[in-house]
């Protein structure tokens, strides 16, 4: 499929996009059918070391079934790269030299290091690099995201997370901090914008070779704590994320998706409630990365959930891990 020269992608808004999809697992597949539901999109091709499971995808939507990613470069814009974390950093960079936009899934590489690199690969292009942290896109957050950005971060007091879910064999040998807590630590970060003061971690393993229970107490310079706690052994499903500041305070729950805000207003108390019914935060997440690419020029086409949002994610995912399994 390899067309032997590299693809302009940041030009064409005259013709379709022409997207791929790296690695069509339990992850990857919903990112191939999320693409051939937006407008400006082809699907060109889809990515996977497994023969049979890549031509099970293909044959759904009438593209083609590659084991090499190689062959794609110069023949797609813009891929979606949903394999295991540690081929991210190559799979990535080979794109990014080859002229394609990449949205990476969570976490964005396996060291923050890495991270770095990447963030080198694609600082001097115009080129989109967007994680799949995907909770960025869950409309209460969204909500919430909006409406805390006229309060300055000093408003911040106190993040309560908690991310439990049933245990299932998928991921199960991927650290719960990398595979479940990063969402919330994702989040943390992009809500308090100050630098971390002092973490304290614990975490236990069961039926795992990882930590299977995890939970964080992080404390920032600005003097607001985040308390984060995950575990992949749970009795049922839990996604809720509370905020508390000077003003007002957020209680999400993600699952539904919901919110209830409650603030002072006029000397009285006051409470917001709304439930979402029609989310698709993986459909949100891609049209954002066909957004961003469609903007050629930065800095208006920097994405939510950048690559150093990513990497700072991963970093202090990193801290907490070394804290629980000391090396």
């Amino acid at each position: 499929m390899n067309s032997g020269h590299t693809s302009d992608a940041t030009t064409g808004k005259d013709r379709p996009l022409r997207c791929a999809v790296i690695g069509v697992g339990y992850l990857g597949k919903f990112h191939a059918e999320k693409y051939t539901r937006i407008d400006g999109c082809k699907l060109v091709a889809v990515v996977d070391i497994n023969d049979k499971t890549a031509s099970e995808i293909a044959s759904k939507y009438h593209v083609a079934a590659l084991s090499d990613y190689t062959e794609l470069f110069g023949a797609v814009d813009a891929v979606s790269i949903a394999t295991p974390t540690n081929e991210h950093f190559k799979m990535a960079r080979d794109f990014i030299q080859n002229g394609a936009h990449v949205l990476l899934e969570k976490p964005v590489c396996a060291t923050s290091q890495e991270a770095d690199e990447l963030a080198k690969a694609v600082q001097d292009t115009d080129l989109v690099l967007q994680v799949g942290h995907i909770e960025r896109f869950n409309p209460a957050v969204k909500y919430m995201q909006e409406g805390l950005q006229g309060s300055s971060a000093q408003d911040l007091k106190f993040i309560k997370a908690s991310r439990l879910q049933q245990q299932h064999p998928r991921n199960n040998d991927i650290p719960v901090v990398l595979d479940l807590m990063i969402h919330d630590i994702d989040i943390a970060l992009s809500l308090v914008n100050s630098p971390v003061r002092d973490i304290h971690a614990a975490g236990s393993l069961v039926s795992s070779k990882s930590a299977n229970i995890a939970h964080a107490y992080i404390e920032f310079e600005n003097n607001c704590v985040a308390d984060l706690t995950t575990t992949r052994v749970a009795e049922r499903t839990v996604r809720t994320f509370d905020v508390l500041g000077v003003n007002a305070t957020y209680s999400l729950d993600l699952t539904v998706p919901s919110y209830k805000h409650c603030y002072l207003s006029d000397g009285e108390l006051k409470v917001d409630t709304k439930t979402f019914t029609a989310a698709d935060n993986l459909l949100d997440e891609i049209k954002h990365f066909v957004k961003c690419i469609r903007q050629t020029s930065k800095p208006t086409n920097s994405p939510i959930a950048s690559i150093h949002e990513g990497r700072d994610a991963l970093a202090l995912a990193e801290r907490i891990m070394q804290m629980i399994c000391p090396q």
